[in-house]
């Protein structure tokens, strides 16, 4: 027991010398093999071990290029099994006989030697990566790695269609104290953009009006279903005339001012009576300040300024 347990770590317990035997060795025989199989085994690289078996059985699923039998588990690989000699709890083929039986390290070794299957010599599961064949991939991806990601395309602003607003005044046509509005040469100016100050008008630092001595103008607004409104706008700023850009400002804030009291109009109508929305209804379901834009302004009369002042106005759908 000292001897076994002083060995137990080991693949197979030392064995004792044996004479060597006074009768030939016996051949191998392999089931399910043909006869030739055996006589060409007998120049084997395995050393006769009279422990050794003298019939050994292969697995009928067993695949070889000489046994043409279909493979359903793959074959064994020396490589990988070599990890599992060093202990005799792991089933592994040194653990196929018993403790005092069990055959020489070499015969072992030759056991493993076997051909393996050429289907399994790559992606097999006990091969490691290192013996694992080339990727099925290509290493070069080809046309992907020329893809190229078209350039932006250039945003083209969407043209909106808009209709002027009917009004009640309307300016003096040829009249040299109209003043007309324009954004990089465009006519007309969004009145939403104005109070949000993302757009400017041109020339916003010019004096205008500067022909009419006047401090502020009286300015006549309509609108489709709504009753005009008055209103008056300043032309002077600390004693001088108010250029262009604070008289737009001042217009888009007034008209801002007429349209939510068109809207309070169009709430207090479908409150009261059943009422149907016209196309120019003004409010949350129809035209706000988004859709307005402001062209131009100036005077309905050639002969006094004093009379009312007309706007040009606009909306986009």
């Amino acid at each position: 027991m000292q001897q076994l347990h002083e060995f137990h770590d080991r693949v197979t317990p030392p064995t004792p010398p044996v004479p060597e035997p006074s009768y030939p060795p016996a051949q191998l025989a392999y089931c399910g093999t043909r006869t030739s199989l055996a006589s060409s085994q007998s120049s084997s690289s395995l050393s006769y071990s009279p422990y050794s078996p003298t019939h050994l059985s292969l697995p009928g699923s067993y695949d070889s290029p000489s046994l043409h039998v279909p493979s359903l588990y793959p074959s064994p690989n020396q490589h990988s099994l070599s990890g599992y000699l060093a202990s005799p709890v792991v089933g592994t083929p040194s653990t196929y006989y018993s403790f005092y039986d069990s055959p020489s390290a070499s015969s072992v070794t030759n056991y493993h030697s076997l051909p393996t299957s050429p289907a399994l010599q790559i992606g097999s599961a006990f091969a490691s990566p290192a013996q694992a064949g080339p990727s099925a991939l290509p290493n070069d991806p080809g046309p992907i790695s020329q893809f190229r990601p078209s350039p932006p395309r250039p945003l083209v602003p969407a043209v909106l269609t808009r209709r002027p607003v009917p009004q009640l005044y309307r300016i003096r046509p040829n009249s040299p104290l109209t003043e007309r509005f324009t954004v990089d040469g465009a006519p007309g100016v969004s009145v939403l953009g104005v109070l949000k100050k993302s757009v400017t008008v041109d020339e916003p630092s010019e004096r205008v009006l500067r022909e009419i001595y006047m401090r502020q103008i009286h300015l006549f607004v309509s609108w489709p279903g709504y009753e005009t409104k008055g209103i008056y706008i300043k032309l002077t700023q600390n004693g001088g005339h108010t250029t262009r850009g604070e008289l737009v400002e001042r217009l888009c804030s007034r008209l801002a001012a007429i349209m939510r009291a068109f809207a309070k109009t169009e709430r207090d109508r479908s409150e009261s009576i059943p009422y149907r929305p016209t196309p120019w209804a003004v409010g949350r379901n129809g035209m706000t300040i988004d859709n307005l834009w402001l062209l131009a302004i100036g005077p309905q009369s050639q002969v006094d300024a004093r009379r009312p002042w007309a706007v040009e106005l606009e909306v986009h759908e």
